[in-house]
Formats: structure tokens, C-alpha cells, sequence
């Protein structure tokens, strides 16, 4: 049996699929242009066009900023009751600024900067350039020093103009007044000096910027 559908009746289905057509074809292109949109994908211009005020050159500035805002980085040493008088040693180095062996961490160790130093005696190596300045030592009143120690800061193995001395009657010290410029790659000790010295703990901190 054929069944006959009026001419208009096929015209107007016929319109109706084709126009279901176009509104299903314009859903997915309106799908697709979102989702490149929100992926980054159609993002215009230069690749740093699209990181909009964090561009490479503001990156690194901001970069230089934070650096210079940072606090400086605190450099210590210290040493344990010695006396120079009894093994003959008028010199030490400060264990982790110079002297790295803890068997031999007392003051007056005999190591000395440029000179024989023994197991451990080396500068601490930096891996960054800056400024080292604000050196800071005190002593431990308990143990008492008899004379004076002389605690000088070196670098490369060339006496800097960084430092002071504490005694009997002065346990702390500081030099505030000098500075030493740094480059990557040189390296720092703290040398102790005095004459028939009964020694105390000493402790000994700088600053490097």
C-alpha cells in the first residue's frame, strides 16, 4: 500500500531537517570556539602577549626584586675551650669557617689561614657573589680568657680589614665599620691569633648579602 503525503507536507519536512541541520551544526561549533577559548588555545598575539603584565622581562625583574628583598644569609663558627700556651698554637681556625674537622674544633688548633692547617682546614667555598660585612664574636664568660684574641676575617687566604678582638674583660666584639666584596667561587675563613692564651668557647657569626 503507498501512502501519497501532499507536495507542501514534503517541502515542509524537508525545511524543517534541513534547518535542524544548521541549529545542530551551529551547537557544536558554539561548543568547540568555547572550549578553545577557555583552553588558551585562541589566545591572540605573541606567547607573551598571552602572560598579559607577566611578561619574561617583568618575570625577571620580579625576579631581581625578591632577590634583593631576601635578608641576608648568616654565616657561622664556633670553637671549644683551647689553650695556645699549653701545645704551643697561637693560631686557630673556626669550626665551619675555615676548620672542618669537629676532632679538632677546639680554639687555638694550630690551623691557621695560608699556613699548615692539618686535616680540615679549608675556607668555606661560596657558590655566590655579595657583600660580607657585620661580624659578630663573642666569648663564654664561664671559661674566661686571659690576654686577648684577635678573630680577623680572610678571604682567599688574604687578611681582610674585618675584625676585632675579645678578652679578659671584653667577652663580645663586633665590627660593623668594615665590608668585603665577594665573587662566586671565593672562600672565607676566620682565623683566631693571640699569645700564652687561656681560651674560652668563642662563637663567631657574619653577615653575607
Amino acid at each position: 500500500m503507498v501512502v501519497w503525503y501532499p507536495m507542501r507536507r514534503l517541502i515542509a519536512l524537508d525545511n524543517w531537517a534541513a534547518s535542524s541541520k544548521k541549529s545542530f551544526c551551529r551547537f557544536i561549533a558554539i561548543c568547540m570556539l568555547t572550549f578553545f577559548i577557555s583552553s588558551g588555545v585562541m589566545a591572540a598575539g605573541h606567547p607573551a602577549d598571552q602572560q598579559g603584565d607577566s611578561g619574561p622581562k617583568e618575570i625577571a625583574e620580579a625576579s631581581r626584586l625578591s632577590a634583593a628583598s631576601a635578608g641576608p644569609a648568616i654565616l657561622t663558627g664556633w670553637c671549644s675551650e683551647g689553650t695556645s700556651s699549653a701545645g704551643g698554637q697561637t693560631t686557630g681556625l673556626f669550626f665551619g669557617l675555615g676548620n672542618f674537622s669537629l676532632s679538632q674544633a677546639q680554639c687555638f688548633n694550630g690551623k691557621s689561614v695560608g699556613g699548615f692547617g692539618g686535616l680540615g682546614a679549608m675556607g668555606l667555598r661560596l657558590v655566590s657573589g655579595g657583600t660580607l660585612q657585620n661580624l659578630s664574636v663573642f666569648a663564654d664568660r664561664t671559661q674566661g680568657i686571659i690576654g686577648s684574641v684577635l678573630v680577623q676575617v680572610f678571604v682567599n687566604s688574604g687578611p681582610t680589614a674585618i675584625k676585632c678582638s675579645v678578652s679578659q674583660s671584653v667577652f663580645s666584639c663586633s665590627d660593623k665599620t668594615h665590608a668585603a666584596v665577594l665573587n662566586a667561587g671565593d672562600s672565607i675563613s676566620v682565623q683566631m691569633t693571640g699569645t700564652n692564651n687561656q681560651s674560652a668557647n668563642i662563637g663567631v657569626t657574619m653577615e653575607k648579602q
